[in-house]
C-alpha cells in the first residue's frame, strides 16, 4: 500500500520501530515526539493520516486533534491509547478521530485502518473540490449578471442626469421659476439625483474595472512588501488613534507579475475590510507576507467581531455587504476575488465569530504558470 502518514507519539522507540515497518509496505512516513512540532508540519504539508497517542506530557491528544481539524479537516486522525477511558473515546470521535487504537498495536489492524483512511481523505478532497468548483462557477456566473447589469444601468443613468442638468438649468435661466415656493425643496431633489446618480456611476465603475481586460496597463515585476507599505502610507491606516497596525513581511520575497494598480486596490481593500470591521473599538490589524515554495502567502487578520456562520459562503459575491445601508458596496472582496483569480491565485476568508477575522491571498510567485487545481493551494493559517 502507499500513503503519507505523520506519526506522533512521545515514546522514539515506538514510533521508530512502526516508521519502519510502514516503510516497508511502501508508506511515506513522517514522524515526531513534539506534538506542537506535529502542528507546524500539518500547517505546512498535508497527510493521508496522522496517528496520534491520545496521552503526551506536552500536550493532550485530544487538543492535538482539534488542531489538525482545524488545519486540515481532511486529515484522517487515528489515536492511540494504552489505558483509554470511555469518556476519551466518545470526545475523541465527535471532536472528528477515525478510530480509537489500544496499545500493545495489531500492525495488521492498523494498516485496514490506514487504506480506510487514504480512501476516506480521498472522497472529502473529490467532495471540496466539487464544493470549490460550483463556488467558482457560481461567481462566474454573478460575474457575468453583475457586468450585464452594469452596462444596462449606464445608458438611463446619463439620461437622468442629462434630464437632471437640464431642470437645474431651467431653474437658474426661468424667472418665474427664481419666486417659486417650491424652489428650495426643487433644487434638494436635484441635488440627491446627482448625489444618486454618481454613486451608482461609481458602483457600476467598479463592476465593470475588474472584469475588463488590462491591454491598457502592462504587468510587471510587483514587490508585494512595497504594495503594503505604499497602501498603509497612503491611506494614513498607521495614524489611527484606535488601532494598531502590526506588519511583518518576510525579507527576500520574489516579485510577483501583475499590474499594479490592482495589487494595491487588493490591499486597500482588505485593509479596509479590516478598519471597518474594527469600527470605533480599540483593535489590531496584522498584515503579513511571506514566500512558500512557489507562492507568495499574504494574509491579513484583524481583531473585530468576526463573520457569522451563516454568510461565510457570500462574501465574495457582488453586492454582499455585512455593512449597513450606504456604508459599503459589497464590492470590495468581489473585485479582490476576480483580480486574484485572474492572476491565478486564491483567495480565502478564516473566521470564528467573536474572534476576528482572517483573509489569505495566494499567488504565484511567476504569474503565467497554470492554475493548480483546487484544494492544493498552501493551507492558511485562519484566525488563531
Amino acid at each position: 500500500m502507499s500513503g503519507k502518514i505523520l506519526l506522533v507519539d512521545d515514546e522514539e522507540d515506538f514510533i521508530a520501530a512502526l516508521a519502519e515497518k510502514m516503510v516497508l509496505r511502501g508508506m511515506e512516513v513522517s514522524q515526531t515526539t513534539s506534538p506542537a512540532k506535529a502542528i507546524e508540519m500539518l500547517d505546512r504539508e498535508s497527510f493521508d493520516a496522522v496517528i496520534l497517542d491520545l496521552l503526551m506530557p506536552q500536550m493532550d491528544g485530544l487538543e492535538v486533534l482539534k488542531a489538525i481539524k482545524k488545519l486540515r479537516p481532511e486529515t484522517q486522525v487515528i489515536l492511540l491509547t494504552g489505558n483509554a477511558t470511555l469518556d476519551k473515546g466518545i470526545e475523541a470521535m465527535k471532536l472528528g478521530a477515525m478510530d480509537l487504537l489500544e496499545k500493545p498495536l495489531d500492525f495488521q489492524k492498523l494498516t485496514g485502518r490506514l487504506n480506510e483512511a487514504r480512501a476516506n481523505k480521498l472522497i472529502l478532497e473529490k467532495e471540496r473540490m466539487e464544493q470549490r468548483l460550483r463556488s467558482f462557477l457560481r461567481m462566474a456566473s454573478l460575474g457575468e449578471l453583475a457586468v450585464g447589469v452594469a452596462h444596462e444601468i449606464n445608458n438611463p443613468l446619463a439620461a437622468i442626469r442629462e434630464a437632471a442638468g437640464w431642470i437645474k438649468d431651467l431653474l437658474a435661466d426661468d424667472e418665474a421659476m427664481k419666486i417659486s415656493p417650491n424652489l428650495a425643496e426643487i433644487a434638494e431633489s436635484l441635488k440627491l439625483i446627482e448625489v444618486h446618480c454618481l454613486r451608482c456611476k461609481d458602483i457600476t465603475a467598479k463592476l465593470l474595472s475588474f472584469a475588463r481586460s488590462r491591454d491598457k496597463e502592462e504587468a510587471e515585476k510587483v514587490e508585494i512588501g512595497e504594495v503594503i507599505k505604499e497602501v498603509l502610507e497612503t491611506f494614513n491606516y498607521t495614524k489611527r488613534t484606535n488601532i494598531t497596525v502590526v506588519t511583518h513581511v518576510a525579507p527576500s520575497i520574489p516579485p510577483i507579475v501583475a499590474a499594479a494598480t490592482e495589487m494595491l486596490q487588493v490591499m486597500r481593500n482588505l485593509v479596509d475590510n479590516a478598519v471597518d470591521a474594527i469600527g470605533e473599538k480599540n483593535g489590531q490589524i496584522m498584515i503579513s507576507a511571506e514566500g512558500r515554495g512557489d507562492w507568495i502567502i499574504v494574509e491579513v487578520k484583524d481583531t473585530g467581531p468576526g463573520v457569522p456562520e451563516a454568510v461565510k459562503d457570500r462574501l465574495f459575491e457582488p453586492f454582499f455587504t455585512t455593512k449597513p445601508v450606504g456604508k459599503g458596496t459589497g464590492l470590495g472582496l468581489y473585485i479582490c476575488y476576480g483580480i486574484v483569480k485572474r492572476l491565478k491565485g486564491d483567495i480565502v476568508v478564516k473566521s470564528e465569530e467573536g474572534k476576528g477575522a482572517c483573509i489569505t491571498v495566494t499567488l504565484p510567485i511567476h504569474g503565467t504558470g497554470d492554475l493548480i487545481s483546487p484544494g492544493s493551494f498552501p493551507e492558511p493559517g485562519g484566525v488563531k
